[in-house]
């Protein structure tokens, strides 16, 4: 009831005149204070002059209309209000950053985290024995002089008909893949070596080989086509040879050999004009899904219970994310051109404008060796030409209340420029994942947050802005519940939009996803809470003014909400159906294409892959307008890694890794998903695969072990060729 209801409630009642104007004043008067205390302005309609008829009426009707107005008053201003901050985890703008002027600030925040440990005599955290290293000034290197230095959603879906370019989440921003291609030449990363090939019309031939290990900046040589080996090893340390089966199948080859991390291959890489940028290390996973974890970083990095020291002088060394930068103004002789080391194992990169933005993982959780002279023990660093160079203080920001002493390292590398690092950053708090648009890039960190007394899941999101390479931490947020990953996120118009599920892990009944915006200034804006309760979120796609997401328990809720107000979130369309969708994508405009599971609607049951073709173009009445279930495949990398499926809109088909083999469908609204083929990079070589169209031909592939093409429409077999001889074979 609002004032003016009020008003013709007390004339109902027959107050008196000067009675009732000053009841009604009074109760203005509430509702204006109200309205000061609401930042979001979300206040009851204000009446502040009323006319008041001079008709008597009994007061003991008015009075409990008046009591109830007010209650609803004091409700709104403390209750509802505390409760909007806590859904959100914020009441406005959250400045958590603190950009410390010297090391001793960082160094309490590991101080802090080792009285912590001392009181937890149960802590799995790793000891190690006090350091000794020589201490280092602020920015300066370690061992070395010092060096110079700078402190749109997607349609996503294949449009080019020349050839496949690398699936992205948002246009403008690039990401890094273990395969892709200019149209002419072929990049594919293997566990053991980047391999270039010439795509010649269906006929691929190796033309360059790079693999990690030592070399110097720009020794490249042609391979020798008459030595073998072990010949070629003791002509020139720095070089190795791939042996081909005959002279006339062979590639003519210049194979590179790299710097490596005790072994650690390329793990992803851009190609970008004629810079070919490639990114190896440790404690990454592999293009074959295996984890570099043969090498033990002691007090560095990771989780690893088995850390128990960190002194490089006794051969330990932290680990480290590498950048290589390649001159591939002629694939078949790849020129070194520079590279730079990061501290900490790899989150993820973006390139914009041919401008690298790498985030890395640094954490230190040994605790008893650090020493607050001695900052090379616990500020990330970049390694460049031989020369280790620590982060300056007015580089590092650290959280307020900060209590992770993981580090999300973040730099910015100029690859059009031969040698520039454009900046860097630290955040110490740690980071898991982001989301980047153009102008913005956002991580996530993961903590745990209070609710209602209870521990539960909650993500704490920090802008970062990139401007032509400068990279600023500028403010962060949190919210309660996990966003799930950088599809659970996506910025439009300067407002930022958020997917998170809470669990609270007292029973599936108190699992549910709210749908979250937030303004310029990182203000919360509104919340759309109490979706899929009691199911698990899986997967998120923003389109334009809308986002779609699905949950699933026992069949696939997909909803679909109305973003058009960032200040009126609305839910406007539900559709259930068994199983449920693990990745989204568009496909055309009002399609929205699925990659999931079937399941069983009454036992929720998982069974076969499927492929689902969402009609969108009435969000309301959102339907399934085709569906495909891959009997006997229950995997595909495509699942966890988008840049594993081939979404060709103009050719009419998906392409994804199966088990064992790549699968190709077509689709069109006529007949929906049809398979066309299966296909092998050969028989006998097991996955993943991976592949891509050039022209009319479509290349599947087992990077770093082999290729087989052929010729669409019919996808008659052409060729194949296996990577290490480069040796071409016919079925």
């Amino acid at each position: 009831m609002n004032f003016r209801d009020a008003y013709r409630a007390g004339l109902r009642a027959d107050v008196p005149s000067d009675e009732l104007q000053e009841r009604l004043r009074v109760a203005a008067a509430a509702a204006d204070a109200a309205a000061a205390a609401d930042e979001e302005g979300r206040v009851v309609p204000r009446y502040r002059e009323v006319d008041i008829h001079t008709t008597r009426r009994k007061i003991n009707i008015f009075m409990p209309v008046f009591t109830a107005v007010v209650v609803v008053l004091a409700i709104v201003v403390v209750f509802v209000r505390p409760l909007t901050v806590r859904l959100l985890g914020t009441g406005g703008s959250v400045q958590l950053v603190v950009a410390p002027g010297d090391y001793g600030k960082i160094y309490e925040v590991f101080e802090k985290a080792k009285r912590a440990e001392e009181r937890e005599e149960s802590s799995t955290l790793p000891r190690m024995d006090p350091r000794t290293a020589a201490s280092a000034p602020a920015g300066a290197e370690v061992g070395a002089a010092a060096a110079g230095g700078n402190g749109a959603t997607a349609l996503a879906t294949q449009t080019d008909p020349n050839y496949t370019l690398t699936n992205i989440q948002v246009d403008g921003v690039s990401e890094g893949d273990i395969v892709t291609t200019d149209g002419q030449y072929i990049y594919a990363l293997g566990d053991s070596q980047l391999t270039i090939l010439a795509a010649n019309d269906g006929h691929p031939t190796v033309v360059a080989r790079l693999q990690p290990d030592e070399m110097s900046k720009g020794d490249v040589q042609p391979l020798d086509e008459n030595a073998s080996a072990d010949e070629d090893a003791a002509e020139s340390e720095n070089m190795s040879v791939a042996t081909d089966a005959t002279s006339d199948e062979r590639a003519e080859a210049t194979q590179l050999a790299l710097p490596g991390a005790d072994g650690a291959g390329y793990f992803e890489m851009y190609v970008t004009g004629n810079r070919l940028v490639a990114l190896r290390g440790s404690g990454v996973v592999s293009a074959s899904g295996t984890l570099y974890d043969d090498v033990i970083y002691d007090g560095y990095g990771g989780d690893s219970e088995d850390a128990v020291g960190n002194d490089e002088s006794e051969g330990r060394t932290p680990p480290s994310v590498t950048v290589d930068i390649f001159d591939v103004s002629d694939p078949t002789k790849p020129a070194k051109i520079t590279d730079y080391s990061l501290s900490g194992t790899f989150v993820s990169s973006r390139m914009i404008d041919r401008i690298l933005y790498l985030v890395c993982d640094y954490g230190i959780y040994d605790y008893s060796r650090l020493d607050p002279a001695h900052p090379e023990g616990f500020v990330p660093f970049v390694l460049h030409d031989d020369k280790k160079t620590l982060q300056a203080p007015n580089m590092i920001t650290v959280m307020k209340e900060a209590e992770d002493t993981r580090y999300a390292v973040v730099a910015a590398i100029d690859c059009a420029r031969q040698t520039e690092l454009a900046s860097q950053a630290s955040i110490l708090g740690g980071g898991s994942d982001f989301y980047s648009s153009a102008e913005n890039l956002y991580l996530m960190t993961y903590e745990d947050q209070d609710y209602h007394g209870d521990t539960v899941d909650g993500t704490r999101i920090t802008r970062i802005r990139l401007d032509r390479g400068v990279v600023t931490v500028d403010k962060s947020v949190s919210v309660l519940g996990s966003v799930l990953d950088r599809f659970s996120m996506d910025e439009r118009d300067g407002v930022l939009r958020a997917v998170a599920t809470l669990h609270d892990w007292t029973g599936d009944e108190d699992i549910r996803t709210s749908v979250f915006t937030f303004d310029k200034d990182m203000r919360p804006i509104d919340e759309l809470g109490g979706l899929g309760k009691g199911e698990e979120f899986h997967s998120c796609r923003f389109v334009g003014d809308y986002v779609y997401f699905v949950t699933f328990e026992h069949t696939d809720p997909l909803f679909a909400v109305d973003l058009s107000d960032p200040a009126k979130l609305r839910l406007v369309g539900e559709l259930k159906m068994p199983g449920f969708s693990d990745y989204l994508q568009m496909w055309d405009d009002g399609l929205l294409f699925g990659l999931g599971y079937d399941a069983d609607p009454e036992t929720g049951e998982i069974a076969d892959l499927k492929l689902s073709m969402y009609d969108v173009s009435d969000p309301a009445d959102v339907r399934e307008q085709a569906m495909l279930r891959i009997k006997g495949e229950y995997w595909s990398d495509a699942l966890v890694d988008h840049h594993a499926i081939v979404l060709d809109r103009q050719r009419g088909y998906i392409c994804l890794p199966g088990q064992a083999s790549c699968l190709v469908f077509s689709y069109s609204v006529e007949d929906g998903f049809v398979q066309v083929t299966e296909t092998f990079a050969d028989p006998d070589v097991p996955g993943p695969y991976r592949s891509l169209f050039i022209d009319d031909v479509f290349y599947a592939m087992a990077p770093d072990l082999a290729m087989s093409t052929f010729r669409l429409p019919t996808f008659e077999h052409i060729t194949g060729l296996y990577f290490d001889t480069g040796r071409q074979y016919r079925d």
